[in-house]
């Protein structure tokens, strides 16, 4: 039985292999992958923050929001293809 560490090492060589016979069309067949995480921004609430005002009117209320809602994570995959 194949070891986790032997069956990684096939699996590399055999890319390897295969890249150095059809190295072209190899790298543009790949797919390539990113993840990352992104503020949330709000873009009418800073609109609002900047709007002048008299002075007897009201302010906006802002809410404090815990760090973790203001996150979101972006993923995103994209192939190379040659182009036309």
């Amino acid at each position: 039985m194949l070891t986790d560490q032997v069956k990684w090492q096939m699996k590399k060589t055999c890319v390897l292999k295969r890249f150095e016979e059809e190295c072209a069309t190899f790298i543009q067949q790949n797919v390539t992958g990113d993840k990352t995480c992104v503020h949330d921004y709000d873009p009418e609430r800073k609109r609002q923050s900047t709007e002048y005002r008299r002075m007897n009117s009201p302010s906006f209320r802002k809410f404090k929001c815990a760090a973790s809602a203001r996150k979101v994570l972006l993923t995103l995959f994209w192939r190379v293809t040659p182009q036309v």
